[in-house]
């Protein structure tokens, strides 16, 4: 697998080396900055689960998509927050901290750190996105004139967002549906691979 991927790089006019583009040969700072974006990203989807259980969203909530614009937001505010920092602490600092993630894990494993904010993550996003398909599976809409009014498509009308197939558009709005059940599980494996092997490429 990895031949054809390398084959299809020199196709498209890459010159550099393919094994350069392993997640291991990344720098300090673009490690760093992967592995605090993973971690931002899981801790912002179970805040925003924990906030739906405590405090469900209200019709209106739910419409005007407030509470979906507010966790990205925070997510993106936190990463590039992380990426201010990672600037300012210098050279040293950013291969001092990842020496110390890598001291952390086995000795064939240097990215389980990674992988484990990756995994955690990808497993949210697509936990959380299919509870919503589930729940919204046999939910109906009401519609004047019509009994009971007629059932919502559940697999792809998601109150969270990324809806395929709500009101003919693709992509509405960020959160879920099918497309983060996809992305979930991407991030989980790729977290997956972080964690059991000590070198990921193409």
């Amino acid at each position: 697998m990895n031949d054809f991927f390398v084959q299809l790089l020199a196709r498209l006019g890459y010159g550099g080396d393919p094994h350069a583009l392993c997640a291991s040969s990344l720098p300090p700072e673009a490690l760093l900055l992967l592995t605090g974006s993973c971690a931002a990203l899981a801790a912002s989807v179970l805040l925003r689960s924990v906030m739906d259980i405590v405090t469900p969203q209200g019709g209106l909530q739910r419409l005007a998509g407030t509470r979906s614009v507010t966790q990205w937001a925070t997510t993106g505010t936190c990463v590039v927050l992380l990426a201010a920092a990672l600037e300012a602490v210098g050279t040293q600092s950013r291969e001092m901290m990842v020496a110390w993630m890598q001291a952390q894990a086995p000795m064939d494993r240097s990215l389980t750190f990674t992988g484990l904010f990756a995994a955690a993550a990808g497993l949210l996003v697509a936990a959380r996105a299919m509870v919503f398909i589930q729940m919204n599976m046999f939910h109906r809409r009401s519609v004047v004139g019509m009994v009971g009014g007629f059932p919502a498509d559940g697999a792809f009308n998601h109150t969270g967002g990324l809806s395929v197939g709500n009101a003919g558009k693709l992509l509405v709005r960020p959160g879920g549906g099918m497309p983060a059940v996809l992305a979930g599980v991407l991030l989980a494996a790729y977290g997956y691979e972080l964690i059991y092997r000590s070198d990921v490429c193409l």
